[in-house]
Formats: structure tokens, sequence, C-alpha cells
């Protein structure tokens, strides 16, 4: 007992929580680490009680953080926040596990309800930082952050720093204002200047009738700043206006048309102060009458006598029902009006004009297209559906880039020549400091050079040159989208990128490359999926010559057996290039449908990332050959963590004998 007792001793002491990870009932970490708070003694002051569960909150935050199994880590965070609802740390750590899952928007509301519990800085952070990266009101979040007590100065003005970015970057120049005046009273006026330039760079439209008004008309997004509304007037013009066979008239656009001139005619019988229109209608004698008549003519309104009362009724014309859509954008009272007059009063409509600024600047439009602006910039959009695409595009590209691509792409060209590929993937184009910035980083300038015939040191001829060759910039913008992983992986040398830049061209050439590499192609989903380990190398299920042999949708297990049997024991990592390649351009036929080998092996490598250890060579030639016959099953295949080749095999030899029995009807 004595030596027993001594070996304990000098053997490493285990904390509770390190003892606990390794017991069989692990799973319940988080509820024993809360049963400790709730059971502490009852002489225990308060403050000693909250120190506790801090701890104890922590203690599971951090376990839960290391536990490997993402569902068990959810199920866990969220029984622990039962015990600890105000624990900002438990919130987080399932915020995490939800987001591992992919499971962004409930991730998304989790951090809502953990904010809303706690109203702790550490999730206001977090939020901040989503919304920063998928939403729009990260900038009103950042000033909240701004505002929490016991800030050091350093962190405080990094976020004000931060938050001035966004609300540009969002064209919320008054959340800009806002955090440029509170930068000045912490020593930084240069924001001051930034956002004066910022201002001053633009230049300015009248919308008569106001901004909220043509959006009711244009069926386009309401409550939107005036930095941005002509691009959301563009989209709508884009989604709405009959730009190829139109049968009959287009309604969309000429009912845009008669609101620009109806509100147009309103404005030239009123009074101007500034940006109100004041029109007064008036049955005081005959002219006023007779201009009354008119002013209701264009609001599609007939003034009527009933049981001796003046009465305002809407006509039932059609040419008159078509102008009723105007008095409800310009929010007038025809009931309001209408007692005016009975009781023999003058009645006044205001209209309220807006301003919409243009971006980058007029002066670039007046250039581009001159005599184009004489009927108003919206009437410009509204006349030209190719430079309301064009100007939706520039909208969605930051100044300084697009400074670089307009110094050697006139807008005009971009119009004419390149509208269809800066609309699909113009978001992909960004310059930082004097360098285009390139799917890979810096590292990748190299590769990116060679492959445009420009270097990304000179972003406006490296942009053309992208646009001058599509095949080239749908790879690019495609590239671009995935991953920092994904990334440098398809950049990391020239013959790589080379050789997958080609295959893309070769697997779209049969349809429009910017309606393929952009949408949920094979190839597009092959890029995004590629399961990459850390090492940089594929992550070939089974082992990489599994898929030199893989082929087809033959799945007998004579077939299988040999294919087993010719599959190479050894493959070299430095081939996975040449067997991604194989996969790609290796098709068979199902049912008259074209498949590649690609969807084969992206279906067995999801399913491998499931499983608790790495599937055999076995199993993935098994999944491989049985894919087609049976791909709708291979969804519920990842509840299975589980899975092997022995159940594998007895699975499809069942399915297999079903397939042989005779048909019933």
């Amino acid at each position: 007992m004595g030596s027993d007792r001594r070996t304990r001793a000098a053997g490493p002491r285990q904390t509770p929580y390190r003892y606990l990870r390794s017991h069989p009932c692990a799973g319940l970490i988080p509820l024993l680490s809360c049963a400790l708070v709730m059971t502490a003694p009852a002489c225990l002051c308060a403050q000693e009680t909250h120190a506790r569960s801090d701890l104890a909150a922590q203690n599971v935050a951090q376990l839960l953080g290391e536990a490997g199994e993402l569902r068990a880590r959810q199920t866990a965070a969220r029984q622990s926040l039962q015990v600890l609802p105000k624990s900002p740390e438990l919130y987080l750590a399932a915020v995490d596990a939800l987001q591992h899952q992919g499971k962004e928007y409930a991730a998304r509301q989790l951090l809502l309800q953990g904010l809303s519990a706690t109203g702790s800085p550490d999730l206001l952070a977090r939020m901040a930082a989503e919304e920063d990266t998928h939403g729009e009101g990260a900038a009103d979040l950042y000033r909240q952050l701004a505002d929490a007590p016991q800030l050091a100065a350093d962190k405080r003005f990094a976020i004000l720093k931060r938050g001035f970015e966004v609300a540009l970057r969002d064209g919320d120049l008054e959340q800009a204002q806002r955090f440029a005046r509170l930068l000045d009273a912490g020593g930084q006026p240069e924001f001051q200047s930034i956002i004066g330039e910022h201002v001053h760079s633009g230049s300015e439209t009248l919308i008569r009738g106001g901004r909220e008004a043509l959006a009711f008309i244009a069926l386009s997004k309401k409550g939107v700043s005036p930095q941005k509304f002509l691009a959301e007037f563009a989209r709508a013009l884009l989604s709405n206006v009959c730009s190829g066979v139109c049968f009959g008239a287009d309604e969309y656009k000429a009912g845009l048309q008669r609101y620009f001139a109806t509100v147009a005619q309103l404005e030239s019988m009123g009074t101007r102060d500034h940006c109100r229109v004041s029109i007064t209608v008036s049955l005081q004698n005959q002219d006023e009458r007779h201009r009354t008549e008119m002013v209701l003519n264009l609001l599609g309104l007939e003034l009527h006598q009933e049981n001796g009362a003046l009465r305002l009724q809407e006509g039932v014309k059609r040419a008159q029902a078509r102008k009723q859509d105007i008095v409800a954008a310009l929010g007038i009272d025809v009931i309001g009006m209408e007692k005016a007059l009975q009781c023999g009063k003058p009645y006044t409509l205001e209209i309220d004009d807006d301003s919409a600024e243009i971006y980058p600047n007029a002066e670039l439009w007046k250039q581009a297209f001159p005599g184009r602006m004489d009927v108003g910039f919206a009437g410009m959009l509204l006349h030209s559906p190719q430079l309301a695409r064009l100007y939706l595009s520039l909208s969605e590209i930051e100044p300084h880039t697009l400074d670089a691509l307009v110094g050697a792409v006139t807008p005009s060209e971009l119009a004419s020549k390149f509208a269809a590929e800066l609309s699909r993937f113009g978001p992909a184009l960004a310059v930082n400091g004097t360098q285009a910035v390139v799917p890979g980083g810096p590292r990748a300038v190299p590769v990116w050079k060679e492959l445009a015939g420009s270097s990304p040191d000179q972003p406006g001829l490296f942009f053309r040159s992208l646009l001058e060759n599509p095949p080239l910039l749908g790879y690019f913008y495609a590239v671009s989208e995935l991953d920092a992983r994904h990334q440098g992986f398809f950049t990391a040398n020239l013959d790589r990128a080379q050789r997958f830049y080609t295959l893309s061209k070769s697997l779209t050439a049969a349809r429009a490359y910017h309606k393929d590499l952009s949408a949920d192609s094979s190839f597009s989903r092959f890029m995004r999926s590629l399961p990459i380990g850390d090492d940089g190398h594929v992550m070939f299920p089974g082992s990489p010559g599994v898929w030199l042999v893989a082929k087809g949708n033959t799945s007998d297990d004579k077939h299988i057996s040999l294919l087993a049997q010719k599959a190479p024991q050894a493959v070299s990592l430095d081939f996975e290039d040449s067997i991604l390649s194989h996969l790609a351009e290796t098709s068979y036929q199902t049912q008259g449908l074209k498949n590649t080998e690609l969807d084969n092996f992206l279906a067995v490598a999801r399913l491998n990332s499931h499983l608790k250890e790495p599937m055999n060579e076995e199993s993935a030639l098994l999944l491989a050959q049985h894919y087609v016959e049976c791909w709708p099953l291979y969804t519920y295949f990842t509840d299975l963590p589980d899975m092997n080749e022995i159940g594998l095999r007895n699975y499809f030899s069942v399915i297999d004998g079903i397939r042989q029995k005779p048909r019933l009807i």
C-alpha cells in the first residue's frame, strides 16, 4: 500500500478536468462542470459564487473547444447554457460549433440571443466581426462597441477606425461622419479630411418626387442611402425592363416614363423652395378651377358633384388608372384635399425632391457618354439598360480599384465590349496599394503574370488583360471565391495553375464560361470541395491509387475486385495533379446523361470527412463504383461515422440482390 501510494504521489498530478476528459462519460463534462457551481456551499458569498461560475464557464468553454465531435460540442454547449445562461464563453463555444458545421444562420441567431441575454462586449465584438463579413449593420455595432466602458485607448481607436472604414465601404456617409468626429475628439483629425474628400469626390443628381417615391414606382429597394440609391435603381431596371424580345409594350418602362413626365408637369405648376415644390389647388375662381382640374387629371382623379357635395374620385379609364400609383408614391392625401375643397378652402400639395449621389462622379459619365444625361441621370439609366448594367457593375468596385480600371479601359469600352464580364466578375477586381490583388496572395503574383501576360504590378493593364480573355477572367473569379487554403493549392506553381485553367476551359466549352464557373457546376464544386490537408496535399479517400482505377458506373463485385487489384500500391504526392486531371477528363454515360469521375470523387470525399477514421481503399472503391445508382442515399451515410468496408459490402450486396429480382409490374 505504501509503495502504491508513493507511486501515485510521484506521478503527474491530474486536474479534475483533465481526468474527466479521459473518462467514458466525457460527454457530460459541461453538465458536471456546471454542477460544481450549483452545489456550492450555501455559506459562500455572492461574489465567490459568481467567481466560481465564471471559472466553471471558462473551463467548460475550453473543454468544448478541445472536443472533436461538432454535434456533441453544440449539444453540450446548449445544455451548459441552461445552467449558466449568462455566460459569454459558452455562447461563443456554441457559436463556434455551429459555424464549423456550416450553420451560419443558426450561429447568428444564437449570437443575437447571447448578446441580448448578456450584453457582453465579447459577443458584441464577435457580432460586429460577423456583420462586417456577411451583413450591412457592422458600422453601428462598431459604434456601440466603442462606447463600452473601460475600453483601452488603443482598442477604442482600432474599433473606431474599422467602423469608419466599414461605413465608407457601405456608403453610409452619415455614420462615417460620426466616426470621424469621435476620432477627431480622440486626437485623430485626419479622418475628417478623408470624409470631406469622399463627399466632394462624388456629385449629385436631383430625384424629382424623392427617392422613396421613385423606388415605389420602380419596384426598387426602399430606405436606401443617397449613395446607394442609383445602384439599387439600376438593379431594379435590369430586373424589370424588357431588353430582349418583347411581346407588346413594356408597361414597366412606360410606367416610369409616365412618372417622370407627371412629376415634371406637376412641379412646373408649383412654387419651388429649395427641394420642396408647393402646388395649390382651389375652386375659388374659374382660372383656379381650371388649374385644379389639370392637376387632378395628372393624378388620375376626377371632381364630381354628389348629392350637392363635391367628391374626388379615382378615374376608371385605363389612362387614369395608370396614374393612380403616382398618388400613392407621392403620398398625396386625397381625402384631405377633398375636405378642403368641400369647405371652399385652397389645398397645398407638397412634393419633396431628393438628391442621389452619382458614383464615382458625374464628370466621368458626362465625358464618356456626352448628351446622355440631358434627361437626368435616372432617365439615362432607364433609356439605356446597357448603361444601367455598367453603373451597377462599377458601383460594386471600390474607388481606388475603379481609378486603375478606367485608367486602362474607358467607360464606353466597358459598356460596349466588357459589360457582361464586368457585371459577373467585377467584384473579383481589387487593388491594394499599387498592386492588383490576386488569388493566392503575393506569392502567386508571378503565376498570374504568366497566365494573363500582364503584371499585377500594373493593375489597370492587368485588369484589361483579364477582360480581354473571358475564360481566364472566369477562372480568376472562381479561384478568388475559394478560401485561402484552396487558393494556395491552385496557385502553388505555374504548371498547376495552367493545368487547371486549361481544364476549366475544356469542361465549359459547351456552355458560356460565365454561366458555368460562376454557377454550381461540377468543376466549381470540385475547386471548393477538394479535400486538402494541412501539408497542402490532396487527401484522397482510400488512397491516390484508387482514383487511378475507379471508372464508370459498373458496380458488380467481380469488376470491383479487378479494379482493386489494378490499383497501384504507392503513388507519389507529386502525381496528385495528374490524378485530378484524370478524374475530370474521364467521363461516362448514364441514362443518356454525361458524368465525370469528379462527381464520384467529390461524393466519396464528402463522406470521408464525416468518418471517425479515414476510409480504406476497399470502402472508397465500393462507394465510387456504386455512386451512380445509389447517390441519393449517400446523404444519409454522413450520419454513420463508424461506417466501414464490411457494412458497405453487406449493404451494396442487398442492393444488388434487389436489383436483380424481376420487376413485379
